[in-house]
């Protein structure tokens, strides 16, 4: 991990936006669908969500349509959630907010609205929390970023557990500026994780991952 330039940060967020095909609304629900199975299959599963927060409804998993995850009333925080944040397949939580810094179209802001989710148009290093949150998510996320030290450090002092799946050792293109480190994130997350290999179809990046679930004790 390193800190990035603004520029260089700025072009990778273009150039992840561009990827959406946000222009063409059809074009977009087909990466959007398969952003969701790749959720499903490779994060949610290994972040433990069906462990802690499943309906336990096995024919709800692929009907995009409806929740599968009961949040029990809690506060959670979805950094760099993206267009199609795992908290749109959620219900019953207090709070959900989505940071991300995407430019999206007024469809998707809709959709989040719809869900009773907010959406927090910052890049995740200035985000402010607005109170000790139950959970902070991060998957696929960090790779995305330009301070990745700060986006950890502010997690861990404003919630009370973190879940973490990120790719590990994938190097850097236009949209990711990121090379993350499995030692380099177990160092400031001050916990040891696992690797976990995945070769599902989506999401990118397939290979190995970088899995933590813990508490934070304070």
């Amino acid at each position: 991990m390193k800190i990035v330039t603004k520029q260089r940060w700025n072009e990778a967020i273009a150039a992840e936006d561009n990827g959406w095909d946000f222009h063409n609304q059809d074009m977009y629900m087909k990466h959007d669908f398969g952003a969701k199975h790749g959720q499903i299959v490779t994060y949610a599963k290994h972040m433990m969500l069906f462990e802690d927060f499943s309906n336990d409804n096995e024919k709800l998993v692929f009907d995009y349509s409806k929740p599968i995850f009961d949040l029990q009333q809690k506060t959670i925080v979805d950094i760099c959630g993206g267009p199609c944040s795992l908290l749109l397949r959620c219900h019953n939580f207090k709070k959900a907010i989505v940071v991300d810094p995407g430019n999206f179209p007024e469809y998707i802001t809709q959709r989040y609205k719809n869900h009773g989710i907010e959406v927090c148009k910052v890049p995740a290093e200035e985000f402010i929390y607005p109170e000790k949150v139950d959970e902070v998510w991060l998957y696929n996320a960090l790779a995305h970023v330009y301070n990745p030290y700060d986006i950890l450090l502010n997690a861990k002092k404003n919630s009370k557990k973190m879940r973490i799946i990120e790719g590990v050792n994938c190097g850097t293109d236009i949209q990711h500026p990121q090379n993350l480190k499995r030692e380099e994130l177990e160092k400031v997350l001050e916990t040891r994780g696992s690797i976990v290999e995945t070769n599902d179809p989506e999401p990118s990046p397939r290979g190995l991952h970088f899995v933590a679930v813990f508490d934070i004790i304070k």
